[in-house]
């Protein structure tokens, strides 16, 4: 019995460490809206609206903020390219929101002082060509 006992009490440990390291795991990749929801608002360096999509940017951490806000049948999109480096986001639905940082990896870290093109939609058309850019100098 006491061998049974040994094995439940470092199972229950076991599973607590788990949890405690699941946790802060998940409070380390907080979006922004959670850091500086006690500000009132997110500081973002550039936001654009088009066909019930809004995507926001901030420079700093190359934060991109993909947003569907039309219930219109279409997922949002945005195809982020800078220099030979590109991704692309997508929400699904009306309400979705896709969100990446430079810190979620290598892809996602945009180089300093080039031009960023960005070609955002969400009306199932996809543009031919960028529509939006900035240059990333923070």
């Amino acid at each position: 019995m006491r061998i049974h006992i040994g094995r439940v009490v470092a199972g229950a440990v076991a599973l607590a460490s788990a949890a405690v390291m699941t946790t802060a795991a998940n409070a380390s990749a907080a979006p922004v809206e959670q850091e500086w929801s006690a500000k009132g608002s997110v500081p973002y360096d550039h936001v654009w609206e088009r066909n019930g999509v809004v995507v926001s940017v901030l420079e700093h951490g190359d934060v991109v903020r993909l947003k569907d806000t039309k219930a219109n049948g279409h997922a949002a999109y945005v195809i982020v390219q800078a220099g030979s480096k590109g991704y692309t986001l997508r929400a699904a639905k009306n309400g979705d929101i896709a969100f990446v940082r430079a810190s979620y990896g290598e892809k996602y870290d945009l180089p300093e002082n080039v031009s960023v093109r960005l070609t955002i939609w969400g009306d199932g058309v996809k543009p031919q060509y960028p529509n939006k850019s900035f240059v990333n100098d923070h």
